[in-house]
């Protein structure tokens, strides 16, 4: 979603297990056509700087774990659902106002391989991925931002799992808000509470994949603390797999994180 308003098809094509079945088309749709489709998408409709909410109604945002029978195909298989705000129909011929996204992983990552209320035909395989043209550099002193808050919230919770206090940290602001609990903790508060975690919790086997749902990092610009802070604000909203609210009192499975910029790196400051 985030690089849709970001208007970045190669990001798009990039999640595409090569060539992706339509249900509705009953056909499938290369990487090629995809990002033509895209392209043609960007040129008519300005989306840049639009917040996901306008595009997609996030709170529809469903995932569940496919039947045994298509698992048995693909392996591991969820299905993402989610509605749809806006009608681009017009130029992406496969847009509907419910959408449905098949996510299995051929390899290390998890690929999209099918578009639509019903999955592909047994026989049916994606046709190979053809590499992306290499995109031109940055501009200088322009800066990514939906990546680098991604990145940095991947980093923070890779260096919990590891039980790497530090490292954890390193991405939260002092003090952090706890909005659930309408409180805030310390820097040195927080870091004597995560490795209280890490002396009595196991997260051996625990892996981000098998912590976060696939495709349920959501991103996007927030207000919602624009009278206390001048500075922009997004927010980074996540489904988590594992329950561990029993062991960790602000865990929830919908989780939001609320992000700023810090000194040149954009840090949690807030959770809910």
């Amino acid at each position: 979603m985030g690089s849709l308003i970001a208007e970045d098809s190669d990001s798009i094509v990039e999640l595409l297990a090569g060539s992706v079945y339509i249900s509705s088309l009953s056909e499938d749709v290369s990487q090629n056509e995809a990002r033509k489709a895209l392209s043609n998408l960007f040129s008519k409709i300005n989306l840049l700087g639009l917040p996901p909410s306008s595009v997609y109604d996030v709170n529809s945002l469903r995932i569940s774990q496919a039947s045994s029978n298509i698992s048995s195909i693909w392996g591991p298989t969820y299905i993402l659902t989610i509605d749809a705000v806006k009608d681009f129909s017009n130029y992406i011929g496969f847009w509907t106002k419910h959408q449905a996204f098949y996510f299995y992983k051929p390899k290390d990552v998890w690929l999209i391989y099918s578009i639509g209320a019903t999955p592909p035909p047994i026989t049916w395989r994606p046709k190979s991925s053809i590499s992306a043209a290499k995109k031109p550099a940055a501009a200088p002193g322009k800066i990514d931002i939906y990546s680098e808050i991604k990145d940095n919230f991947t980093k923070c919770i890779s260096a919990f799992l590891d039980k790497n206090t530090e490292g954890a940290v390193r991405y939260i602001e002092d003090p952090l808000k706890i909005l659930k609990l309408q409180t805030t903790i310390t820097k040195k508060e927080l870091e004597t509470t995560f490795k209280g975690y890490f002396d009595n919790l196991d997260f051996s086997g625990i892996t981000i994949s098998s912590l976060i749902y696939p495709g349920s990092i959501f991103l996007e610009h927030s207000d919602k603390f624009k009278a206390q802070i001048a500075a922009p604000v997004y927010l980074l909203t996540v489904k988590t797999k594992i329950d561990l609210s029993d062991r960790i009192p602000f865990w929830t499975r919908y989780q939001e994180y609320y992000f700023k910029e810090d000194q040149g790196t954009w840090k949690i400051f807030a959770i809910f």
